[in-house]
Parts: C-alpha cells; sequence; structure tokens
C-alpha cells in the first residue's frame, strides 16, 4: 500500500493555499491590465501542463508539458 498517495492535509494545504495568495493576486492584476472583467480558468500541473481560458472568450492558451511548445488557439463554434 505504500503506492497509494496519502491525502493532503489540513496543515500542508494551508502552507499550498498561503503560497498561492500572491500568484493569485498577480494573474487578477494582470487580467485587470488586459481589460478582462470575466471568469478565467488555469489548471496547472508539475509536470508543466496548463490550460488557461476565459470563459467568455473562444481563446485558450495552454502547454501539453514542459518539453512542448505553449500554443494559443481559438475554438470557433456555429449554429447548424
Amino acid at each position: 500500500m505504500e503506492d497509494i498517495k496519502k491525502e493532503m492535509g489540513k496543515k500542508e494545504f494551508r502552507e499550498l493555499a498561503k503560497d498561492m495568495e500572491g500568484i493569485i493576486d498577480h494573474m487578477e492584476a494582470v487580467l485587470k491590465l488586459h481589460g478582462i472583467t470575466g471568469t478565467a480558468t488555469l489548471s496547472v500541473d508539475a509536470a508543466g501542463y496548463f490550460h488557461f481560458n476565459i470563459l467568455d472568450s473562444d481563446w485558450n492558451f495552454k502547454r501539453a508539458d514542459k518539453d512542448s511548445n505553449s500554443k494559443i488557439s481559438i475554438t470557433i463554434c456555429e449554429d447548424l
């Protein structure tokens, strides 16, 4: 059972949250700088994957891992 990850405890999560506060503050400032007033989402992992998008935009910014190039893309949707 050693290969089963233990659940993160409250103390560990509190420390992580404290470390994230400055990053989130900076992200809020950058969104304001670019006039973004809607909700943005960001998914990230420790291997370099990320996916960023603004919910009221068709654009997204992503990377598969640290060895991949970052890419922007747009989703085109239209009614049939």
